[in-house]
């Protein structure tokens, strides 16, 4: 899906950085199986993360013109179970976020939500599907800076360097986290940079979190 595998170009210090298309966890190491963990189908293979018994967070670039219709995500240690997708929904201010909804309960526990404020400031992991290849991958990054959105609404982002490991086509929409915790959805990575690590970029989950809360569990953000 490496068309698609692109969002919106992020400003630093005044100069605007584009975050070109490229790309599974390459080199990375077998996943610990998180049940979180969910594979979205829709016209291509993106990664996702479980946010509840139906919600699934990803990019929204993955979702393509898709209403949702012939959509599917698969979750599992190898992706063995499958729940049709029944709707769609875009961050309505055009950030490179989406929530999936499917058709009936995945009955799995899911990844939390952070806290409003600061990311931790600690390596965190990025986990995704990749090209359709079992079982997932895992990698890890820290994160190198804070980035802005081109334009009001598309929402702040952040940049990570791999330490261990590459994201490729496939991971997109999938999350960096620290612990148990989403703190970003991979929209985009630029190759490598002069020291040979993977430069990726990612939408910040707390800038959305009325959103979120709103859409999942149709409650008003605190």
């Amino acid at each position: 899906m490496l068309s698609a595998f692109a969002c919106a170009a992020a400003i630093v210090a005044g100069t605007t950085v584009a975050a070109p298309s490229a790309g599974a966890v390459a080199n990375g190491y077998n996943a610990v199986y998180e049940p979180w963990s969910a594979e979205v189908l829709l016209g291509g293979i993106c990664s996702g993360s479980v946010l509840s018994d139906r919600w699934v967070l990803t990019a929204a670039h993955c979702l393509g013109n898709s209403q949702g219709a012939g959509g599917h995500v698969k979750i599992g240690e190898r992706a063995q179970q499958t729940f049709k997708v029944d709707r769609v929904v875009r961050e309505p201010g055009g950030a490179d976020v989406a929530l999936v909804r499917t058709d009936v309960s995945m009955g799995v526990r899911p990844i939390m939500l952070p806290s409003p404020g600061p990311i931790p400031n600690q390596p965190g992991q990025f986990t995704g599907w990749g090209p359709g290849r079992f079982p997932e991958q895992q990698g890890l990054a820290y994160i190198s800076r804070l980035t802005q959105g081109p334009r009001p609404g598309n929402g702040s982002m952040f940049e990570t360097k791999a330490i261990i490991g590459d994201q490729e086509p496939g991971d997109s929409g999938g999350p960096f986290h620290i612990g148990p915790v989403i703190y970003g959805v991979l929209c985009s990575t630029t190759g490598k940079d002069a020291d040979g690590k993977t430069v990726a970029y990612y939408i910040r989950v707390d800038q959305f979190l009325p959103w979120i809360y709103g859409t999942v569990f149709t409650q008003s953000w605190p």
